[in-house]
Parts: structure tokens; C-alpha cells; sequence
């Protein structure tokens, strides 16, 4: 009895320490659900109401199969029930459309790559593989291809930069991009501003080379030059209007120097851009959800060496620089620096 008492004891822990990881378990299948069902085409045909036959010849998997994986997403309120088949739920449709601003895939394909590196926490960046810095890169930016595109990039000009915004419509403007990545930024301005011509910097051939093939699906590889080096490297004086520093993927180690190589690049009265994270939590605010995600963060970005600056911290770096008018930008969705060279040679 003693014994059988001892295993009861042992189920019962169990049982109220599994409760506590429980929700995260089946969250994480629910991720691979979601991914697996991305990539098998079965949500695109569940856009509207779908027989799970039709799925089924749709997706080139068995009706078993199909019907499985139907009942799964209907069991998380992903799928609707719909006369004889199944259809997405319309706040999952809205997010599955890939016109939007920042895709699904990449959303659900972030996540993934998160949970790999943070399940590796001594892994650096040159580390990971070419697969998790794709998706890491592509996590970070928004959807060159979407039709909404043109115009988020003239409001965020309007709303963050006016003073260049005549300049990027009218006149010829030469932009630098240190630390380019996959290249959603670059590309998306390129494809709203024709007449900008552009130079990408960056260490990682690999997001580079998915920058440049961008650029050839949308039309305008002839306008930018992609350079596969370090940013510290770079050398060139009083060429660019505009240059954007990704100050976040920078070690702190060579910061100085880019910025020094920023400077350079630019004319007397450019702008130099540089996007910020949030500040830093305090430590009582910590259990709290912003909290949560800031320790994640600083999880992900200390493994790499990368300082998590404060906007203060990251505008001191830049006025030592030599910079002037150097003004932190904020709005719902983004924060930036903006700064200028002085108009001297």
C-alpha cells in the first residue's frame, strides 16, 4: 500500500506540473499545425466554403488525411464548419491573405526560428542556419510585394521624414543601406520612389542574396548595387542624400566605425535613419507582457553580442558621431532616429 501510495503521489505531481506547461505544449503543435497547413495549400482552399474532397484533390492529400487535419483546425476554431465541408475563420483569412503587410509565413516562420535559437542559447548569429537567419531577417521587416506597400512607405515618409519627402518624389536621391538583410525596407522604398538609386551592405550572403532577388521580381535591380562585405568596410565620401543604419543587428563592437562610415557616405546636410527597438523594462515591470517580450528579446540580441540600447543611449552614440539635429521619431508602429550631417565638407 505504501508503495502504491508513493506512485500516486509521483502521478498527482505530475499531473499539476504538467498543467503548468500544458497550454505551452499544445500551442507549439498548434504553430506546426498552422505551418504544416500553410504548406500543404489546405487554408488557401479553405478561403471559402470547401468540401474536404475538393480539399483533398486540392492539396494532393488522402481524404483521411484531409479530413484529420480539418477536424484539428476546427477543433481550434481555425476551421468553420460549412454545409459539407469546412471554410477559414475570417480573422484567419485576413491573416493567411498574403497581401498583407507582413505574411503569415513569415510571421509563423519567426516564431519557429526563435524557438530553435532560444532552444540553443549559445549559439551565435554565424551560427544559425541559412534557413532561421532568413526567417529572422524576413521577422523584421515588412512585405515588399504587397499592394499596400507604395503607400505605407509615402505615409511613414509624410508622418516620420518630411523634410525629404519632395526630395524622394521629385528630385534624384542616392540611399545607403547599412545592414540591408533580406532587404523589405530597401526594396519596399525602391518600388515607391522611382527615382531613388541605392547601395545594400551586407554580412550575410546569404539575406543578401534574398535582397537581390527581390529586387529582380519587382523590377528594379538596375537602381541598386548590393555589396557583400562588412559595413565598417565601406568606403565611399559625399555620395548619398539618404543613409539607413539597422543600428539593432550591430555589435558593439564597430558601431563607432559605422557610424564613422555613415558620415562619410553622406552629403554635407544628409540624413542619417536608424530604427530603434523598445527601451529597456524596468525590473518590477518585468512579469508584466511587455516585460515578457523585452526579456525574450534581450535573450535573443545578447547571444549575439548586440547591445539593447535605450533611444537615448543610441542618440548619444550618434551625436558623438559628429551628428546634428539628432531627434528621436516615435509612432504606434515605429521608432526611429533621425539625425544630419552638418552642411560642411
Amino acid at each position: 500500500m505504501e508503495k502504491n501510495g508513493s506512485i500516486l503521489e509521483n502521478l498527482n505531481s505530475y499531473s499539476d506540473a504538467y498543467a503548468v506547461i500544458a497550454p505551452l505544449i499544445f500551442h507549439t503543435q498548434l504553430l506546426g499545425l498552422l505551418q504544416g497547413a500553410y504548406a500543404t495549400g489546405i487554408l488557401n482552399a479553405a478561403l471559402n466554403p470547401t468540401s474536404v474532397e475538393a480539399m483533398a484533390v486540392e492539396t494532393g492529400m488522402s481524404m483521411a488525411r484531409t479530413q484529420d487535419m480539418c477536424r484539428a483546425l476546427d477543433a481550434y476554431g481555425i476551421f468553420i464548419k460549412a454545409n459539407e465541408g469546412y471554410r477559414l475563420d475570417e480573422q484567419w483569412a485576413l491573416l493567411v491573405t498574403s497581401d498583407l503587410i507582413r505574411t503569415f509565413q513569415v510571421t509563423v516562420s519567426d516564431a519557429f526560428a526563435k524557438a530553435r535559437m532560444f532552444s540553443h542559447p549559445g549559439a551565435s548569429y554565424g551560427q544559425l542556419s541559412s534557413e532561421e537567419r532568413l526567417a529572422l531577417a524576413k521577422g523584421v521587416t515588412f512585405n515588399p510585394f504587397s499592394s499596400s506597400t507604395p503607400d505605407f512607405y509615402e505615409m511613414l515618409f509624410q508622418d516620420m521624414l518630411p523634410e525629404v519627402v519632395d526630395r524622394l518624389t521629385h528630385q534624384e536621391i542616392h540611399y545607403l543601406e547599412l545592414g540591408c538583410g533580406v532587404g523589405g525596407g530597401l526594396n519596399g522604398l525602391l518600388r515607391t520612389y522611382p527615382r531613388v538609386t541605392a547601395v545594400a551592405v551586407d554580412l550575410a550572403g546569404d539575406v543578401l542574396a534574398e535582397a537581390q532577388a527581390t529586387a529582380e521580381t519587382l523590377g528594379h535591380r538596375d537602381r541598386v548595387t548590393f555589396i557583400h562585405a562588412d559595413a565598417r568596410s565601406f568606403d565611399a565620401r559625399d555620395a548619398f542624400d539618404l543613409v539607413y543604419w539597422s543600428q539593432f543587428f550591430f555589435p558593439q563592437a564597430g558601431r563607432a566605425e559605422v557610424l564613422q562610415v555613415a558620415y562619410a557616405a553622406l552629403k554635407p546636410s544628409g540624413y542619417l535613419i536608424a530604427p530603434l527597438l523598445t527601451d529597456p523594462i524596468a525590473e518590477d515591470h518585468i512579469h508584466t507582457a511587455e516585460g515578457r517580450q523585452y526579456a525574450m528579446s534581450q535573450l535573443m540580441y545578447g547571444g549575439w553580442e548586440i547591445p539593447r540600447l535605450s533611444a537615448d543611449k543610441v542618440k548619444a552614440e550618434i551625436e558623438a558621431a559628429g551628428f546634428i539635429n539628432v531627434q528621436v521619431r516615435k509612432r504606434p508602429f515605429l521608432r526611429l532616429i533621425v539625425a544630419q550631417r552638418p552642411n560642411i565638407a
